[in-house]
């Protein structure tokens, strides 16, 4: 069952992973990924749209390690854009994940 939780809180914390997924931050990225999958696991099918600016903000960092090296050198990025967005797709299915990205 899919877990409940305040409209108010939802923007609050949609808006906290968002500024966190800032370039200034980006040696926290790999925790921050990591937080924002549970959170789609937790929430299962509720995350989508709410969390849709997530999806996007993940698919952008994912597309800079192509053009900027220095991304790829933050330890256990890669791996936690991966798992992210596995977490991501089982919790939301692959039509809604898809929907969103452009």
């Amino acid at each position: 069952e899919a877990v409940r939780i305040s409209s108010d809180s939802v923007l609050l914390v949609e808006s906290e992973l968002r500024n966190l997924l800032q370039h200034k931050f980006r040696g926290a990225w790999p925790s921050v990924l990591s937080v924002i999958g549970r959170i789609f696991f937790a929430l299962k099918q509720s995350a989508y749209p709410i969390f849709n600016s997530l999806i996007l903000e993940i698919d952008t960092i994912h597309s800079l390690l192509k053009t900027v090296p220095t991304l790829a050198m933050i330890k256990g990025l890669q791996h936690a854009i991966r798992e992210a967005t596995s977490l991501i797709v089982r919790s939301i299915g692959i039509k809604n994940f898809l929907s969103v990205l452009p």
